[in-house]
């Protein structure tokens, strides 16, 4: 028995057909991947792929922060790049935490197999860094040769859980990713002992010794910032709220202009106060020195009053003189250096604390912020060469007056030494706050040592001599 099948009514989309017109791919999503994997295909070295997979791949996958694995030359996994950097900060704390999680998994042997998990399970010594870490949901994405050796991976990261979809997109393109890393890395370049040419290779090798013994100066790069030379600090007298700054950071100012308004309400109640009291003293030393004539009482009364009336008349200058300090006014012509005055109004204020800094824009002098890993031995009238955001072809010669020798911390929490050098008085003055490069000299040394310094910087922390 046959069961007719039911019709299907006019104008309208069957079960089926929906779901294959809601299957069908997105023409832009496709193009992209393929634009995608042909710049992996045409990368031309690894450092071009590393900033391809840190920064392409978030459009596709829609991942906020993508970090990129690949093992260095003593076969440790290490973070090759960050997504939105262009060198990743090995020192920062979170670079650390994270490479740290991911040696974990490693020697776990953990990593061939793509893996999802929550940075709120972290624990050791970084758990609390990558617990307050904004974006928890991860998810590794291995990149694994044919012969299913692990080359690198990437970490992706972001705030909601990953759907099936991004993460069929993320394995297809590492094994994209995991081609173009095997053929970036592996020499396959044919050779054979039997055509060097030793007597070649002994000019080549005296030639290169000779060139590697010259000696040049050691030197180092490091941010710069064109700061004022001795400001005017100014500071709070008192301890109120701060209800206004009337200048902005770069205003140029005289004396007698007003810097900063504190709230004087209790100032002012004490100034009437101590006013009131002043009168009442003061009426007090009259009357008892018109009694002072016949009665002897009076008399010996009289110098209490007296006395009485210097502590009130010093009350009433105390409180004078607190009012007078809750406006702070300019002593001197200058350039207003101040941060954002959004943090500092309606917050109280302590005795003695900065405020901001009043600059003479003609005196000026050069902030060095030297990296740490940077550092090279500095004394004074030591050679320094600048590059000014505003003119980098215009480089300034001059020479350093001072170098911390304690490292201090910057806010971006970098560890790094204090140089300041003078800014040329023949030179243009540029405005304060100018940025831009500085270039160090320090003591002459062979060019293979200047080569091979940071090299023997990172095997001895990795050996621990």
């Amino acid at each position: 028995m046959t069961i007719a099948a039911a019709p299907t009514p006019p104008n309208r989309v069957t079960v089926a057909a929906a779901q294959r017109v809601s299957a069908q791919p997105d023409p832009a999503a496709l193009l992209a991947l393929v634009r995608l994997e042909g710049e992996v295909r045409n990368a031309a070295s690894q450092s071009d792929l590393v900033t391809l997979i840190a920064n392409e791949t978030r459009k596709l996958t829609r991942a906020q922060q993508i970090i990129v694995f690949g093992f260095t030359v003593s076969g440790k996994l290490g973070v090759d790049g960050v997504s939105g950097m262009g060198t990743p900060d090995r020192e920062a704390p979170f670079v650390q935490a994270i490479a740290s999680d991911i040696a974990a998994l490693h020697r776990a042997g953990s990593l061939l197999q793509p893996k999802a998990y929550s940075l709120e399970g972290a624990a050791g010594v970084h758990g609390d860094v990558l617990r307050s870490y904004p974006f928890q949901s991860a998810q590794w994405v291995p990149f694994v040769s044919r012969r299913k050796a692990l080359l690198g991976g990437m970490l992706m990261l972001r705030a909601e859980p990953w759907s099936q979809t991004d993460l069929a997109l993320a394995q297809r393109l590492s094994a994209t990713y995991a081609q173009a890393w095997y053929w970036l890395t592996t020499d396959r370049k044919p050779w054979s002992l039997d055509k060097i040419d030793k007597s070649f290779v002994a000019r080549v090798g005296l030639a290169v010794g000779l060139i590697a013994l010259f000696p040049i100066h050691l030197t180092s790069l490091a941010s710069m910032e064109i700061v004022p030379r001795a400001p005017a600090v100014v500071t709070a007298g008192l301890d109120a709220v701060i209800e206004d700054i009337p200048v902005v950071s770069g205003q140029s100012v005289k004396p007698g202009d007003v810097l900063v308004k504190f709230n004087d309400t209790t100032f002012r109640n004490r100034l009437d106060v101590a006013e009131r009291e002043m009168q009442v003293a003061q009426s007090r030393v009259k009357k008892t020195t018109l009694l002072a004539v016949s009665d002897m009482r009076a008399r010996h009364d009289l110098a209490q009053a007296r006395a009485e009336y210097a502590v009130k008349a010093a009350e009433l200058a105390f409180a004078r003189d607190l009012l007078a300090r809750t406006t702070i006014r300019a002593s001197s012509d200058g350039l207003v250096i101040l941060g954002d005055k959004r943090d500092l109004i309606g917050r109280p204020a302590a005795v003695g604390e900065r405020l901001m800094d009043i600059g003479d824009a003609t005196a000026l002098e050069v902030r060095i912020d030297v990296p740490v890993a940077d550092a090279i031995v500095l004394g004074d009238d030591r050679r320094a060469k600048l590059f000014l955001d505003s003119r980098p072809l215009s480089p300034v010669s001059t020479t350093v007056t001072l170098s911390d020798y304690q490292a201090r911390a910057t806010e971006g929490g970098q560890l790094t030494y204090r140089v300041m050098a003078r800014w040329p008085g023949d030179e243009e003055a540029p405005r304060l706050g100018t940025r831009g490069t500085a270039q160090l000299y320090g003591d002459r040394v062979p060019l293979v040592w200047t080569l091979l310094r940071r090299p023997f910087s990172a095997m001895r922390q990795w050996i621990g001599l």
